[in-house]
């Protein structure tokens, strides 16, 4: 087992890391902190509450994400026992946190908009929550928790190396032997490109450092010819195989237990399930 170097820099009193190993020379870092310049400003915009910063909020509180993230697709167990350590990257202002918190004892969370985290630990003091620069996972702790899960928000994240970046600081928090459990968007057959004035998404190899906005603006787009690059790239930062597993919901959208989700370009969510080796 070997954890991730860690590389810090201050820029304009904020700190931003990055892992990488013996090998590996940080690459883009100009851009990268660009980038998450950019994708906090937008998230720390004025919104009429924290919560709306989770679009189609109702819908998602009415979606299984427990189901697939906490638990062992083949055998319905619990990934981690209920009294271990968990932390939600992309908590936003909570909603996953207290979900999780009816399952497990200690919940954390991580999330690049301060204002949504201001939230958060208002509602939920018995968690620690820890702000991200916006290409990593800010200050949270190595060796340290048995599980990191994520939804609705690496979809999000238009460039590979923020992603790479991302994965392995969540690699170095982990314990050996604990999780990642995340969500992303998922079509089989779309296509990266311009779509609209306002929205132009990324294939899941490049990096899209000129995006202007984040949250459907400028998305990462997987397809079916994208599966095996991804195992391959899980398997680079985690040294073991990574479970996959689809659920259709382009048939949820209009009506999920009363709900309505804005029409949107995936089909399924990918759920991703990687073991720290």
């Amino acid at each position: 087992m070997m954890n991730y170097n860690k590389h810090s820099k201050i820029i304009d009193g904020r700190v931003y890391n990055l892992y990488y190993t013996r090998d590996d020379v940080p690459k883009y870092e100009k851009e990268m902190v660009e980038y998450a310049q950019m994708a906090k400003r937008f998230m720390n915009k004025p919104f009429n509450t924290p919560l709306a910063i989770v679009g189609n909020y109702d819908w998602h509180e009415k979606f299984p994400y427990e189901k697939y993230l906490f638990y062992d697709q083949m055998t319905n167990n619990l990934l981690v026992p209920a009294d271990s350590k968990i932390s939600d990257f992309g908590c936003g202002p909570g909603r996953m946190v207290n979900r999780a918190k009816k399952i497990f004892n200690t919940v954390d969370g991580i999330d690049i908009s301060e204002y949504a985290i201001d939230y958060a630990r208002t509602h939920f003091p018995g968690s620690t929550f820890y702000i991200s620069s916006g290409i990593d996972v800010g200050e949270s702790p190595d060796d340290h928790y048995d599980l990191i899960f994520s939804t609705i928000a690496i979809q999000h994240i238009p460039c590979k190396s923020i992603r790479k970046n991302i994965f392995r600081g969540i690699y170095n928090s982990l314990k050996p032997g604990g999780y990642m459990s995340i969500q992303i968007a998922y079509h089989p057959t779309m296509t990266a490109g311009v779509w609209s004035a306002d929205t132009e998404h990324a294939s899941y190899d490049s990096d899209f450092w000129n995006a202007k906005a984040t949250n459907g603006h400028a998305d990462m787009i997987i397809n079916k010819n994208d599966i095996t690059t991804l195992e391959a790239d899980l398997f680079e930062i985690f040294n073991s195989v990574p479970n996959f597993y689809f659920e259709n919901v382009s048939n949820k959208y209009a009506n999920l237990n009363g709900s309505y989700h804005a029409p949107y370009w995936a089909e399924d969510w990918l759920f991703i399930q990687v073991r720290k080796a």
